[in-house]
């Protein structure tokens, strides 16, 4: 028999057993039975976003328990993809949920990202996104009936026949018992209270609102439409599900037309799928028409018109800008002809509702994407101010390019808006205005394509001929033929010189015959034989005496560039023999007028750096002090205004170094020279310092080691490099 003592310890150990076996029995229930499925309401789940990664991460950063605030918002316009994105984080949080493997691996995860208990989905808008396209809905506006969803979708039927108001206390109580996800899908659309209910949310719960308003009290995320790679690979994605067949081709223009804009892109290829035609539906993308548009813009825009009438008027004036390249903020508030207090409320406003975007480093407004700003275009049309909008949106640009010296900065950042104003002109026959915006604007020859430009010169030479208004054209040809390239000089001499010729005044036309004489036969013939340098010297000397530099600022500048071209020529040895004397006395007597007409010329110190920089190419020729020219060159380089001037000083700069065994600087003069000539389109510069520099000395030095190699024979050759001279 069994000792008492014995007996004891056997049930013991038989009782911790049973003990061990029911608790392995519970744990591994637990753990290899299925998760609890998630209460929810959410509608179908749709394929994952596109081009929406680092948005992903964000959400799973700010649902996740160890996120600081309960809420978080996706901000942007109609269309851009937040509802779908948000369903999309919803679903994931749904599968993470109902995976036995999710919920082992977030056991190890620091942080975890957690997991919901119930997910509530609240629709504010009448119409949702799907990848079908836009469908109804039933729209929760008041909070009684946002609350009766919550308990609807908890399955709590106590919540559900409580009143309104207890139901809310009830409702935020359960929300801190159990975890659940709240998603309110347009919450600009709620009743003011229920923001008051989200402030309220409780952890560990978490709140993800949606809205085309600016959220300042909560972290938000502003969505963009996608990039182009982005955009091609969703019509990829959409036209396969849609059995559409695109062609390449296809699919750019639509990426273009759509600017990334998610539901335009589903909407259009549902579009073609259903039989409209590819041509149709980009017209439509193009002028901001049909129920897309309607869907994007209109209920902001109408909600606008009716709450801040300055916002809307500025809404109205921003359609007269370029959509690239936007509007600075003093432009646009002058144009709208707001004083600044109410435009940049104003301004505050359409960011708020997301509308345009401000690109805060240049102060520089855009609509947010092209449907937006179709929509401001049709508005500008039917708005009976529009004329007084579009006449001071002109006088602005016309009071910056009146400044002198002109504002080069100012030109190059609103070239795209230049152009605009340049076809405004041409539209309301403002010719008058015309003729000096394009003499004042003329730099933006040099500042890239220059067709548009030009073809607003065609239109005036064509009016000035059917008017007989010679007068308008008084330095604009001139100016146009210095800057305006081969092509132009061609189609000028070819087509319009000599009928312009009855119209001209002497000055002008001697002027011209100057510059036609210039271009056309020196740079051509002079080479070949067919004019001799002195020849050309002496039509130039006899055409320099007709000009009255004191009758007109226009005079006076074309008598400095005769002095300038005279000078240039006379001491360039690929025409003959130099003549370094008088090239010298035609230079100095440039400065000379320059200092007689300093104030009334556009840009005198342009026109001293240029004559200045010739007179340093002269000593770096006739006397090789190539260390003097340099300095020389460096002091004038603040003042040169045109790329084409800018690309000669690099490579002139590149030329003098080398002789001077600089060789380091030289390569790197040349490089930022023939950069500068990509930027103009140009292949090379016919100067005698740029062809040096593109047929002896740029080879030589981009080989490996080639500076260095230079270095040594320049060294060789000399024992030292010159010392600069007073």
């Amino acid at each position: 028999m069994l000792s008492p003592d014995r007996l004891s310890q056997q049930t013991v150990w038989e009782i911790a057993l049973e003990l061990a076996k029911i608790l392995i029995s519970g744990l591994l229930s637990r753990t290899l039975a299925p998760p609890r499925p998630v209460d929810h309401n959410l509608p179908g789940e749709a394929p994952r976003p596109i081009g929406r990664d680092r948005e992903l991460r964000w959400l799973r950063e700010r649902l996740s328990p160890s996120s600081p605030s309960t809420v978080c918002a996706l901000v942007g316009p109609g269309g851009v993809g937040k509802t779908y994105l948000a369903l999309a984080i919803a679903h994931e949080h749904k599968r993470r949920a109902e995976s036995r493997a999710e919920r082992w691996r977030d056991r190890f995860r620091r942080p975890p990202l957690g997991f919901f208990d119930a997910i509530v989905y609240i629709p504010g808008r009448a119409m949702i996104m799907t990848p079908r396209g836009i469908r109804p809905q039933r729209p929760l506006k008041q909070l009684s009936d946002i609350t009766a969803e919550i308990a609807r979708t908890l399955g709590d039927l106590d919540l559900m026949r409580q009143h309104p108001s207890e139901r809310e206390r009830s409702v935020l109580a359960t929300l801190g018992r159990r975890r659940t996800l709240l998603i309110l899908d347009g919450l600009e659309e709620m009743d003011p209270e229920v923001l008051d209910f989200i402030r309220q949310v409780p952890s560990p719960s978490r709140v993800l609102i949606t809205s085309r308003r600016s959220l300042n009290t909560w972290p938000s995320q502003d969505l963009e439409a996608l990039d182009l790679q982005s955009a091609r690979r969703l019509i990829l994605r959409e036209a396969k599900e849609k059995e559409v067949e695109l062609r390449p081709e296809e699919i750019e223009q639509l990426a273009q037309a759509t600017q990334g804009l998610p539901l335009a892109i589903v909407i259009g290829v549902a579009q073609l799928k259903h039989g409209i035609s590819m041509d149709t539906l980009l017209r439509q993308l193009r002028e901001g028409q049909g129920r897309l548009a309607e869907y994007v813009v209109e209920g902001s825009v109408e909600a606008l018109r009716r709450e801040d009438e300055d916002a809307y008027r500025l809404f109205r004036a921003l359609a007269l800008f370029d959509p690239e390249a936007g509007a600075l903020r003093e432009a646009l508030g002058a144009a709208a002809g707001l004083p600044e207090d109410r435009q940049d409320a104003g301004l505050a406003k359409l960011i708020e509702v997301s509308l345009i975007a401000h690109e805060r480093k240049a102060d520089r407004f855009r609509f947010r994407h092209p449907l937006i700003h179709a929509r401001a275009g049709r508005a500008l049309e039917e708005d009976p101010e529009a004329p007084d909008l579009r006449r001071r949106w002109i006088r602005w640009y016309q009071d910056r390019l009146a400044q002198r010296p002109q504002n080069i900065p100012l030109l190059q950042a609103e070239r795209l808006n230049l152009i605009r104003v340049l076809q405004a002109l041409r539209e309301e026959d403002r010719m008058e205005e015309l003729a000096r915006f394009l003499w004042n604007a003329v730099i933006l020859l040099d500042e890239g394509p220059t067709e548009l430009y030009l073809e607003s010169v065609r239109e005036l030479l064509r009016w000035a001929l059917m008017h007989d208004r010679g007068d308008l054209l008084q330095g604009l040809t001139w100016d146009i033929l210095v800057r305006g390239g081969s092509a132009w000089e061609r189609e000028f001499t070819g087509q319009w010189w000599e009928l312009l010729r009855p119209l001209l005044s002497a000055s002008e036309e001697t002027a011209l015959q100057i510059e036609v004489l210039w271009q056309r036969l020196v740079y051509r013939k002079a080479r070949r034989g067919e004019i001799s340098l002195e020849e050309a010297r002496v039509a130039m000397e006899r055409a320099f005496q007709a000009l009255k530099p004191e009758r007109s600022e226009v005079e006076a500048e074309q008598a400095i560039s005769v002095c300038n071209s005279l000078g240039f020529l006379l001491m360039d040895d690929r025409l003959g023999r130099p003549d370094y004397p008088s090239a010298r006395a035609w230079l100095e007597r440039g400065l000379e007028l320059l200092k007689q007409h300093w104030d009334r010329l556009r840009d005198p110190q342009e026109w001293e750096a240029i004559l200045r920089g010739n007179l340093a190419l002269l000593i770096a020729r006739a006397e090789g002090r190539y260390g003097e020219a340099m300095r020389t060159l460096e002091e004038i380089r603040p003042h040169l205004r045109w790329k084409r001037d800018l690309a000669e000083w690099h490579l002139v700069m590149a030329v003098y170094a080398y002789r001077w065994c600089r060789m380091r600087e030289a390569l790197r003069y040349g490089r930022e020279g023939d950069a500068l000539l990509q930027e103009l389109g140009m292949e090379k510069l016919d100067t005698k310092e740029g062809e040096e520099w593109r047929t002896q000395i740029r080879d030589r030095l981009n080989r490996r080691l080639g500076w260095i190699r230079e270095w040594l024979r320049c060294r060789r050759r000399r024992k030292g490099p010159e010392p600069l001279r007073a």
